[in-house]
């Protein structure tokens, strides 16, 4: 606890000393004794009596973090001079680093003994080599990511009557609040309850304003004051200039006179870099740029006409939209007008028409924004019409870069604060685009839908992170930008510069050419003048029957031109028409049905939301609701967590909003959620386009509710069936669609089937399209929707499913349910419902044993389906994607990124306890949304063979069906055909003499396999002895060589032979003896099973 005492003095009495001085006692007060009081005296003994003189106070302790304190050292000599140079003497030490930073292998030599020192120091006992002392200058790899930007925070007008968000600024020292000046900029359309207020915004309490500023007009620009955070000057709709100080209120504390103000609103008020910190400069539509000083706004201290004629004449001005100002060019301003001019000036200049240095005209009308880039000055971006444009200060006829036109109009830019390539501009349709023109010049790196109303302001933080935008009805929208857009990339700066520098040349070049040219027909037309002058003027109506004509020319010409084309390759047709016939007819060599692919289309993964309500266990446990619905696509997660006390964590927003296709609560019914997700899906497949709809997110969240739903609540399958067979019926005969069905869970990593339980596993497997299918699944024929339904709930009565601590009845195993559409000759699609198991924990739930075994395949899979998913989110190619983790994501391959609609809904629960569940489910959910399989419809092959066995196999289903639904009454009509005893003799014999044939021909098999080691092992053995035979030859030669050597006779007797040798001689023999019986045991077993067959051509 902090003590304060506050001494209080008045400032005549500072600074002297207390004046002391030696004076006798002096008697003060005398009080007699009274003989009256003697009376009533009590004698009291002993008589002790407490007295506080002090005052009271309390004591509090807190127990803190105990610091530890550790010294460190190192001892450091500085050495290395020359001996001409004295280290003490400063003049020549600095004088000797001069010198030698000029050399030129000075760098390299500093780089080369970076290392070295780095290396000792690591080595040194007193530093702790552990740990990180410049962690804030290391730049952190980091991982190649799309582009992207999240939404952080949603700052509404909290007027009735809404206003245009005209103009932002943030907080110069802390980037947690934002000023924003509202005001309805279109011309007499001012209601008479329109508010006049403007608001200083706190991010991390955006309830409600932390200030309101009122002006006598509503304002048009804000800006805070960089020297002192405090004050803040604006521009108002009628013209006149006003500045606040937040220390003393929202009333402004001095507003320009009228008569001394713009006459129009004021576009662009902007301090300037002075000692004071209170000069400022506007612009408005006036034609005048005004300098002030807020210390007296009563005039202006200076003023410049935008008159480009320099006759310095108002009515001749073009009237200012924008006003750009770089502190790093204090002298220098540029000036955006509403005729699409750029006006760039010096306010230095001598006289004020040299104020106006020169101009760009680029855009067909206002320019609504101007910047400089903040690494290169002499490069700035306009923002006007449909296009955004970046010029150089050289090239003053045209830009030397700009974006493609768009549909909608452009209402603002910026530049990036921390990238010198990347640029954000808003347009009137609510997308915000961001641009990276190093890498892509075609196209925005990332745009974004961020409302249906015009954006109208923009503005970007400091830091590069945040960016707000600023709509017509007055909502702000915060984004958070990814790393990638945000962080400097290696050599980004010399990459930028040489780009830069490479379009200006083209420009310059292009620009003197034309320049040339036009000097040249200038020449030619005062050559021409007196004809000129003769010439008389074209009415309308001629110039409109010449460009006709010349139109019509120039399309007989191109007729012309193709038709001699075509003249000079006469065989070119046919050509074309026999290679058509070829591919014909290979198409009809194929007996079975081959699908084709047609309409090739990329349609991006639907991903709805769905929030279940609070369960009565949840609310007994005393949770509450973290996710909300705000509208029919954003859902908030809010942190249930208290991060108050951490001030790593103090400027994080707890709330997170995504955004998805669709959202749900616990409001909604199961016929909204299966119209907004499902309904549209029956039609591509009946069309034979594939379709996939699962269900994700953890346990307990209404998974198998949404896919299967109950009786009074049908869920996502039945009605999708039961649309299927309606859809069929209304667009032919049942003769001509053919409805199957099958279904299969997996359950511990095993494949089951539903409709036909078997206690073996199924397997899957890949055809050559790379489709992937089980073998063996039961595939049955449906031709209603009440048959499909009893077959589906007689498959869920053999699905797995045992209770645990958070559901009562949950689904251990994936189900799969597989509706295959078949059009006979014509298309074939399929319709995959998924109900996939939920994620879970074992703390949670409280498994043990089989449960707990279970819930580890059920994670295991889910976490392959998550990687799968974040893997195909990423940009096309940059990574693989694993399917064979898992046989879920094997069998989901075409639904992810293949050729399937898919549409995902994710579940979750809205209470606090279930908040990590939640954030991970919405994270993989919103990831989703970047797969964009490739769709194609599925077109059977047109051959006649191909029809005839799709009809057969049609009919084989059909009468399998019927088989399977209806087994008594309907087999009792058939007749039988009597089988007589020689007929089954006959059938006995036919299957011994199999049987005793696939005998031999095992037994030949084994022999064969016998002889064949025997073979290699006598080469082993043979080898041996050619080595010890080439051995000993070699001996003996070279003892015959030498003096008293052995004689030839004796030459291979002398050498004893090594024991492994004899015994390789032996082995050897043998094995050729058992080689030879081998060969007659083959040539005599086929001889006694069959004993009719004759010896001698068996021999032959």
């Amino acid at each position: 606890m902090e003590i304060v005492h506050i001494y209080t003095r008045k400032r005549s009495e500072f600074g002297r000393h207390c004046n002391f001085s030696d004076c006798p006692a002096k008697v003060c007060v005398d009080i007699q004794p009274d003989p009256s009081l003697a009376d009533s005296f009590l004698l009291r003994n002993p008589v002790d009596a407490c007295v506080q003189h002090g005052s009271e106070m309390s004591e509090h302790e807190a127990n803190t973090e105990r610091v530890e304190v550790e010294s460190r050292g190192m001892n450091h000599v500085e050495g290395g001079w020359p001996r001409d140079i004295n280290p003490q003497e400063l003049e020549q030490t600095s004088r000797f680093r001069k010198r030698v930073e000029k050399e030129e292998n000075y760098v390299n030599t500093i780089a080369h003994l970076g290392a070295l020192v780095e290396h000792c120091v690591k080595q040194n006992n007193t530093i702790d080599i552990y740990e990180e002392y410049f962690r804030e200058e290391e730049a952190d790899e980091l991982e190649e990511e799309a582009p992207s930007a999240k939404t952080i925070n949603v700052i509404r007008d909290p007027n009735v009557t809404k206003r245009t968000a005209a103009h932002l600024s943030w907080h110069p020292d802390r980037c947690k609040k934002l000023a924003v000046a509202y005001s309805s900029l279109e011309f007499q359309q001012n209601a008479e309850d329109m508010s006049f207020d403007s608001y200083i915004w706190d991010l991390e309490n955006p309830s409600k304003p932390e200030l309101v500023l009122k002006p006598s007009s509503p304002l048009v620009s804000l800006e805070y004051n960089p020297k002192d955070s405090h004050i803040l000057v604006g521009g108002c709709y009628n013209g006149q200039m006003a500045y606040w100080d937040t220390r003393k209120g929202g009333l402004p504390v001095e507003v320009s006179t009228v008569e001394a103000s713009h006459r129009d609103p004021v576009y662009g008020a902007i301090w300037l870099q002075s000692k004071t910190g209170t000069e400022c400069f506007s612009a408005s539509t006036d034609g005048q740029v005004l300098w002030w000083d807020i210390r007296k706004l009563s005039e202006p201290t200076e003023a410049l006409v935008l008159d480009i004629t320099r006759r310095e004449l108002l009515e001749n001005a073009l009237g200012a939209s924008t006003l750009e100002f770089e502190p790093t060019m204090p002298t220098k301003f540029m000036v955006g007008t509403e005729q699409g001019i750029v006006i760039a000036c010096n306010r230095k200049a001598k006289t004020p028409p040299e104020k106006i240095a020169s101009t760009y005209s680029g855009h067909h009308g206002p320019v609504y924004a101007l910047a400089r880039n903040p690494f290169f000055p002499k490069i700035f971006l306009t923002v006007g019409d449909w296009t955004a444009r970046i010029w150089s200060e050289e090239t003053k006829e045209s830009s030397i870069m700009w974006t493609r036109y768009h549909l909608s109009y452009l209402t603002d830019g910026c530049w990036s604060t921390v990238r010198p390539s990347v640029f954000f501009t808003t347009r009137m349709d609510g997308t915000l685009d961001i641009w990276d023109f190093l890498f892509k010049q075609n196209n925005p790196s990332l745009s974004l839908k961020i409302c249906d109303e015009p954006l109208s302001s923009l503005r970007l933080q400091d830091n590069g992170c945040i960016l707000g935008c600023g709509s017509k009805l007055g909502t702000i929208t915060l984004l958070e930008i990814s790393s990638g857009l945000c962080t400097l990339q290696r050599n980004e700066k010399n990459l930028a510069n040489a780009m830069f520098e490479r379009e200006t040349k083209r420009e310059k070049i292009l620009e003197a050419r034309h320049r040339e040219m036009r000097l040249k027909e200038r020449a030619r037309s005062e050559g021409q003048g007196l004809e000129a002058e003769e010439m008389l003027e074209e009415s309308p109506q001629d110039a409109l029957d010449r460009a006709q004509k010349e139109f019509f020319e120039v399309i007989e010409a191109e007729l012309q031109r193709r038709a001699r084309a075509e003249a000079q390759q006469p065989g070119s047709s046919k050509v074309k028409e026999h290679t058509e016939e070829e591919l014909a007819a290979q198409g009809e060599e194929g007996e079975l049905p081959k699908y084709e692919e047609e309409d090739e289309e990329k349609d991006a993964a639907k991903v709805a939301l769905r929030i279940r309500p609070m369960s009565v266990a949840e609310l007994q446990r005393g949770a509450r609701p973290i996710a909300h619905r705000l509208d029919e696509q954003v859902v908030v997660l809010r942190d249930p967590m208290q991060n108050s006390d951490n001030i790593l964590h103090a400027s994080r927003s707890r709330e997170k909003s995504y955004v998805f296709d669709a959202a749900f609560d616990s409001t909604s019914t199961q016929e909204t959620v299966y119209r907004a997700t499902t309904r549209g899906l029956i039609a591509s497949v009946i069309s034979g386009c594939n379709a996939t709809i699962f269900a994700y997110g953890p346990t307990g969240c209404g998974k198998t509710y949404t896919m299967l739903g109950t009786n009074s609540e049908p869920g996502i399958c039945a009605r999708a069936l039961g649309d299927l067979f309606h859809a069929i019926k209304e667009c032919s005969s049942d003769a001509e669609h053919g409805v199957s069905m099958s279904y299969l869970e997996i359950y511990n990593e095993v494949i089951r089937d539903l409709l036909s339980p078997s206690p073996h596993s199924l397997q899957l497997r890949e055809d050559s399209r790379g489709t992937v299918r089980v073998v063996g699944i039961t595939e049955l024929s449906a031709s209603s929707t009440e048959e499909v339904l009893r077959l589906l709930l007689r498959g869920n009565q053999q699905r797995t499913q045992e209770p645990t601590a958070a559901n009562h009845t949950s689904s251990r195993s994936h189900a799969v349910l597989q509706v295959t559409v078949r059009g006979r000759g014509l298309r074939c699609g399929r319709l995959q419902l998924i109900d996939l198991a939920g994620s879970e924990r074992a703390a949670w739930t409280r498994n043990r044993g089989q449960r707990m075994k279970e819930g580890a395949h059920i994670n295991r899979s889910l976490l392959a389906l998550g990687n799968c998913i974040k893997a195909l989110s990423k940009p096309a190619g940059s990574a693989h994607v694993n399917y064979r983790d898992s046989k879920l994501t094997r069998l989901l391959k075409d639904s992810l990124g293949g050729n399937s609609h898919t549409v995902m809904i994710a579940h979750i629960s809205p209470a606090s306890t279930a908040f990590e569940e939640s954030r991970s489910t919405l994270t993989y959910a919103q990831r989703a949304k970047s797969i964009r399989p490739t769709v194609k419809h599925n077109l059977l092959s047109s051959s006649p063979h191909g029809r005839i066995v799709a009809n057969l196999r049609g009919d084989i289903q059909h009468l399998k069906h019927q088989l399977y639904t209806a087994p008594g009454p309907e087999l009792q009509g058939l007749v039988l055909t009597p089988i007589f005893p020689a007929q089954v003799q006959l059938r006995d014999k036919l299957l011994n003499a199999c049987h005793e044939q696939e005998a031999l021909c095992q037994h030949l098999v084994q022999l064969e396999s016998t002889a064949l080691h025997t073979r290699l092992a006598a080469a082993r053995h043979l080898r041996m002895l050619t080595r010890w035979k080439r051995r000993a030859w070699r001996w003996g030669k070279e003892g015959q060589g030498k003096p008293g050597g052995p004689s030839e006779s004796r030459r291979n007797t002398d050498v004893p032979e090594p024991a492994s040798v004899i015994a390789a001689r032996e082995s050897f023999m043998a094995l050729v003896e058992k080689q030879g019986r081998l060969q007659e045991q083959k040539v005599r077993e086929p001889q006694m099973q069959h004993p009719q067959l004759n010896p001698t051509s068996a021999g032959s």
